[in-house]
């Protein structure tokens, strides 16, 4: 079951139309097997059902950026749509790489064009605001999105989460994709289904069991 679920009452009870999102990297140059895509369809395919999604009622906007300007395209975008339907952000999902050291110059990242690729700090405070409902969420699947340290002192969760005013789940480690939601299991070009999160192996523990890190969620 997807971590949403363990957020404090992660089904809006409102019966007006509902806007979900979900805003991946895609590189087809580096990633051939398209694994950010991949995993963004099986969140949405979850999401959907843990939600009650409704066709015909309720919105969910898909986006594939490769770019730091896409991105920021497609943020303003869905924000502006939001507005233009009268509808809330129920929850959204960034599935990216991201960096985190002491340059100043880290966040998320994308295809650099003419050298620079890094959402930054500065950058996340400068999206467009989205209208959040009062028990909408943001997750974001990059790699230590929830953890300072190497000499940094924010975190890319933390600058959504007051920014945009919305609860914000980092990564309280490396994020791996993985066959199995709940826990680590190295997974194939041919499987339907994959998930981005952080577990017990690799960079996050010399000797790990694989299993999954709890999110680091934020507060507005």
């Amino acid at each position: 079951m997807y971590e949403i679920t363990e957020l404090p009452s992660a089904t809006p009870v409102s019966s007006a139309g509902r806007l979900f999102f979900c805003m991946y990297y895609l590189n087809t140059a580096t990633d051939a097997d398209a694994s950010f895509q991949r995993a963004a369809k099986t969140w949405i395919r979850e999401t959907k059902t843990q939600f009650s999604f409704r066709e015909g009622v309720d919105i969910f906007l898909e986006q594939s950026v490769t770019t730091e300007k896409q991105f920021k395209s497609a943020w303003n975008g869905i924000a502006q749509q939001a507005s233009y339907n009268g509808m809330k952000v129920s929850v959204g999902q960034l599935l990216t790489h991201a960096t985190k050291d002491a340059t100043g110059q880290d966040g998320l990242e994308f295809k650099p064009v003419a050298g620079d690729g890094t959402l930054t700090q500065t950058d996340i405070a400068g999206l467009a605001k989205m209208p959040w409902s009062s028990d909408g969420a943001l997750i974001l699947a990059g790699c230590n999105t929830g953890l300072t340290g190497d000499g940094r002192t924010w975190t890319p969760a933390g600058e959504f989460a007051k920014g945009q005013k919305v609860r914000t789940l980092g990564q309280a480690g490396y994020a791996y994709f993985s066959k199995v939601w709940s826990s680590y299991t190295t997974q194939a070009k041919t499987d339907p289904n994959i998930a981005l999160w952080a577990y017990k192996r690799g960079k996050n523990a010399t000797v790990g069991d694989g299993s999954r890190l709890k999110g680091v969620l934020v507060q507005p």
